[in-house]
């Protein structure tokens, strides 16, 4: 009896030290990760605060809390390796935004394929080329916001944006080719950070850097299956949304070295991680101007009708702006004042709106 008591508590002695050790490993793991000594020049006090001893956070302007920052662009990396956006998906892509264009302002068309071609040679060629040989021609906007000109251009040093995607884990209806949600920050070289539909197959989070050459635009690439991590449900009028929390900025320190930084955040581990960021050479003229940059959350078409489709849209979106002495101001949510609705009569329905940080349509 003695020794089968014994013999019980040295197994219990043992599963205690082995679940000690896994959970110091595991606290170890994530402290090592959040002290990610990249994001020290990102500390600026207000929406970035800690240091690499302690740690760095992130502040969230709709919790109105700070949250520890993890580095996992290695991990996404690793995925999007694994999930490689296809020849299709990218010629879709720049499709999109040069029909979208055309339907909003077909001045700026030319500079804008410059801008993505970095060549000015025979670039209206290679925009017909582009509409009648690659993937389907989209629609343009189903739905969302575009920046004023006055706000679009309220930034010298910096700008970012946070936002909820709504997003339900397959489009529904009649998809049955590409649907993106997504938004920039304003400036011309900064990110998409978006979720993309292809027909009734499951979503995807895609990171797109405007700021790297053509052939290095397209980074993140994280599957459905990747993504339990970074979803939630949020309440909006009774009613529980799927959600990711979005939260993305370009920013420079001196005038001429800006950089793009991509977090999601991380619902199980209550903490922001940092999927994907990227420097590079630019000016705020160059910033503000340009058509991309334009637009805010919208709902991005590639068909001329949708009906039946499930609740899509966005949640709380706010952004701040960095001043000429490299100060942030404070959190503004994106209001009628600061954005316009565009709606290209695609056959969604307005479930709600509240003026223009929050909408959904079906």
């Amino acid at each position: 009896m003695k020794i089968r008591n014994m013999k019980l508590c040295f197994v219990i002695l043992t599963l205690v030290f082995s679940f000690s050790f896994l959970v110091f490993n595991e606290v170890n793991c994530f402290a090592q990760d959040k002290h990610d000594t990249t994001l020290e020049p990102l500390v600026d006090g207000i929406n970035i605060i800690g240091d690499s001893e302690n740690g760095f956070y992130l502040y969230n302007p709709d919790l109105d809390d700070y949250y520890p920052i993890v580095d996992s662009k290695k991990k996404a990396k690793e995925i999007s390796d694994l999930n490689p956006t296809t020849e299709e998906e990218k010629q879709a892509f720049i499709n999109s935004k040069i029909n979208t264009m055309k339907k909003s302002n077909a001045a700026e068309l030319d500079n804008f394929t410059n801008f993505l071609e970095g060549s000015s040679n025979d670039s209206a060629d290679k925009k017909d080329k582009k509409d009648k040989n690659g993937a389907p021609v989209p629609g343009g906007v189903g739905y969302g916001a575009f920046y004023t000109s006055t706000f679009r251009t309220d930034f010298v040093t910096g700008t970012r944006i946070s936002m909820d995607i709504i997003a339900p884990t397959t489009p529904g209806g009649n998809v049955n080719t590409w649907l993106y949600l997504t938004a920039t920050n304003r400036a011309q070289k900064g990110v998409e950070a978006f979720i993309l539909y292809n027909g009734q197959n499951n979503m995807t989070f895609k990171v797109f850097d405007w700021a790297r050459p053509s052939n290095e635009h397209w980074q993140t690439s994280i599957p459905f299956s990747d993504l339990s991590d970074y979803l939630t449900t949020k309440n909006i009028d009774g009613v529980n949304y799927q959600v990711v929390s979005v939260h993305h900025l370009s920013e420079t320190f001196n005038g001429s070295d800006w950089h793009n930084v991509v977090w999601l955040f991380n619902y199980s581990a209550s903490a922001y991680e940092t999927i994907y960021s990227y420097s590079y050479p630019s000016s705020t003229s160059e910033q503000q101007s340009g058509w991309v940059g334009t637009w805010g959350p919208i709902v991005e078409t590639f068909q001329n009708n949708y009906n039946n489709v499930n609740t899509l849209g966005f949640r709380a979106t706010y952004l701040v702006s960095k001043n000429s002495n490299y100060q942030w101001g404070s959190w503004k949510l994106l209001t009628s004042f600061r954005s316009t609705i565009r709606n290209d009569n695609l056959g969604f329905n307005v479930l709600f709106l509240y003026p223009n940080h929050t909408f959904a349509v079906n």
